[in-house]
Formats: C-alpha cells, sequence, structure tokens
C-alpha cells in the first residue's frame, strides 16, 4: 500500500528527465520549489516554466504517451506561442 503521507514523485522525476534529454531548459515554481525550502503548502502541483522549442516538442512529448499520460504536440506548440500554459 503506498505511504499516503508522501506524494509520488515518480511523474516530477520522469517530467524533469524528459526536459533534461532534449535539453529544455526549466525552473520549478510554485507550491513544490517553496516545501524543498520549507514552506508548507496545502497543494502538491509542481509548476515548471520550461522553454521548449518547436522541435524539442516532438520528442518530449512522446516521452509521455496514451492511454497512461496525456501530452499533446499541438497543445504545447500553442501554449509555447501565445506563451501560457500546457498539462501532462
Amino acid at each position: 500500500m503506498p505511504n499516503k503521507s508522501k506524494p509520488d514523485l515518480s511523474l516530477f522525476h520522469k517530467v524533469v528527465q524528459a526536459l533534461e534529454t532534449v535539453g529544455a531548459p526549466y525552473v520549478i515554481i510554485g507550491a513544490f520549489a517553496a516545501s524543498y525550502f520549507g514552506v508548507t503548502r496545502a497543494t502538491y502541483d509542481i509548476d515548471i516554466i520550461v522553454d521548449l522549442e518547436d522541435a524539442q516538442i516532438d520528442k518530449f512529448a512522446s516521452e509521455f504517451p496514451t492511454p497512461r499520460y496525456y501530452a499533446d504536440p499541438y497543445q504545447m506548440r500553442n501554449a509555447a506561442k501565445i506563451k501560457s500554459i500546457f498539462n501532462i
């Protein structure tokens, strides 16, 4: 049985590994980053600012295949174009 007191960080590790693989610069922000510095927050969401180039998007998205993940390259390209967010 999983330990409910600690969040499952496997997706976080997978995202960071994929970003490193494609060579995209990123920074971790928000509640998750604050908890690293000892600031307790009620949420476990992970916010990452990413600078994905168009040429990196397909490779990055391929690291998160369906049906387990939703990582739409079209949504990523649109988000990059309008400087907005996308989710995995």
